[in-house]
Order: C-alpha cells, then sequence, then structure tokens
C-alpha cells in the first residue's frame, strides 16, 4: 500500500483499500445520526469539547459513585448494629 491508500472500514472488520481524496476536510458524525464536514482544525477543536464533556461526565458519575458507596457503608453498618 502506498502512503497515498488507506483502509477505510466497512463494518464487521471488513476494510476496502482507497486513496485519500483531500485531507484538508473530514466528515464527522456529530450525534442523532448527523454528519458535517469541517476543516482538520475545526473537526480537532469539536473533539477537544467533546473530550472536556466526557471528562465532566466522568467527574460527576465519580463523585455519585462515591455517594453511593458511602450510602452502602452506612446501610450496611446499621444491619450490622441491628444483628448484635
Amino acid at each position: 500500500m502506498s502512503s497515498e491508500e488507506t483502509l477505510f472500514p466497512l463494518g464487521a472488520g471488513v476494510f476496502v483499500k482507497g486513496k485519500l481524496a483531500s485531507v484538508d476536510k473530514v466528515i464527522m458524525n456529530v450525534g442523532k445520526g448527523v454528519a458535517v464536514e469541517k476543516d482538520v482544525s475545526g473537526a480537532q477543536e469539536l473533539v477537544n469539547e467533546q473530550i472536556k464533556s466526557l471528562e465532566g461526565v466522568f467527574t460527576q458519575m465519580n463523585a455519585e459513585m462515591q455517594d453511593i458507596v458511602s450510602q452502602v457503608q452506612v446501610a450496611q453498618m446499621d444491619m450490622m448494629g441491628q444483628q448484635e
């Protein structure tokens, strides 16, 4: 495969060789089945925004998980106290 060629995924582990027509623009999924054409820097900005958003969700979920763990620990201590 030359440097102009790449593999394009078709799905289920199936790829086809092809040549890139352009490396200046990309088409990316922005959600709900909508794809838009963006220049590379615009695509990078959008991906960075998505990463920040996901990091926020991760932080929030981690905090909620810690709250749940604390509640379970309190419940376990209550149950052990009632068994005595």
